[in-house]
């Protein structure tokens, strides 16, 4: 008995201090934790208990929501840290936002510490302002990564946009668009814009659809050449609550140039929502950029994966 206590005592006296980064990669696998039992993906021996008790019928109708929680689980469990822009216009509410001010902030790190030593994150967010049927908002992110005393990865984006609803379910919009990005050689790429956008679909809380039709001028400065062309801008987008927990967004964005059919931007993203709390969500999806005229070295297909917390305010 007493060498058991001389090693339990051992063994605490030369327990690692966690750093910084390790301390806030824990909380972050704390709170994906939280989600997954919020969503039911995780139970406990009583929440068996109640589940083995549930009639039939109400099993066979969870089952395509547990599905989609278990998809989830997997892609947030295989990402835990993976930090990349989203650069998504398109607000993570199914509703138009509140009167007044509001907005989210987000973000995600990953660190590695010892015989590996790595760091990536993005931070970001955005601010809304709605005046009956005026919103104006903007968005800022920002992602970095590091390996070893490399940089794999440095990239900002900024998006102010106005739009006013002058109709039921047509509103006119402008927007002023900014990207910059060392690894595909992009040292500015600026979009000024406008033109309509349509609610497709809208019921509070279940759904919404909105699609858009305009136009652009774009100034690019990418491998050491200089350029600008107007460019088509067309959108669709689409949002859906699938439970009290988990949402879905999609969103997809073509600008071909007027002078070129070859040379085109596609975007396209896909995300996965889960509350946490009142204000806070984990997000799990990707995005997939196509720049169908990139310079040669740079390749034109560009995928990222993102798990990420947003706190809404």
């Amino acid at each position: 008995m007493r060498l058991g206590l001389l090693r339990f005592h051992a063994t605490q006296s030369v327990k690692p201090q966690q750093s910084p980064e390790q301390k806030l990669f824990f909380l972050c696998a704390r709170l994906q934790k939280k989600a997954l039992q919020r969503a039911g993906l995780l139970y406990n021996a009583s929440a068996l208990k109640r589940r083995a008790r549930m009639p039939p019928l109400l099993d066979r109708r969870e089952r395509l929501p547990m599905s989609l929680n278990r998809f989830v689980l997997c892609l947030s469990l295989a990402l835990p840290g993976a930090s990349f822009a989203y650069e998504s216009i398109e607000s993570d509410s199914i509703n138009p936002p509140p009167q007044g001010a509001s907005g989210n902030i987000r973000g995600a790190i990953d660190g590695r510490s010892g015989n590996t030593e790595r760091v990536n994150y993005t931070v970001g967010g955005r601010i809304d302002y709605r005046s009956r049927d005026t919103d104006m908002f903007a968005l800022v992110e920002h992602s970095r990564a590091k390996a070893e005393d490399f940089e794999t990865e440095n990239s900002s984006w900024a998006h102010l946009h106005y739009r006013d609803e002058f109709k039921h379910g047509l509103a006119a919009e402008a927007f002023l668009d900014g990207r910059k990005d060392d690894f595909q050689r992009l040292d500015s790429r600026l979009q000024l814009g406008g033109g309509l956008r349509f609610t497709l679909n809208q019921e509070p809380d279940v759904r919404a659809v909105h699609a858009g039709v305009g136009a652009l001028y774009e100034w690019e400065d990418q491998a050491g050449m200089d350029d600008d062309y107007w460019r088509l801008n067309a959108y669709f987008a689409y949002k859906r609550q699938l439970n009290q927990q988990v949402r879905v967004l999609f969103d997809i964005n073509y600008q071909p140039s007027l002078s070129s059919g070859s040379d085109y931007l596609l975007k396209t993203e896909l995300g996965v929502l889960v509350k946490l709390a009142d204000q806070l969500d984990l997000k799990v999806g990707g995005r997939f950029h196509y720049d169908g005229d990139a310079p040669s070295g740079i390749k034109s297909g560009d995928t990222a994966y993102v798990t990420a917390l947003s706190f809404q305010f």
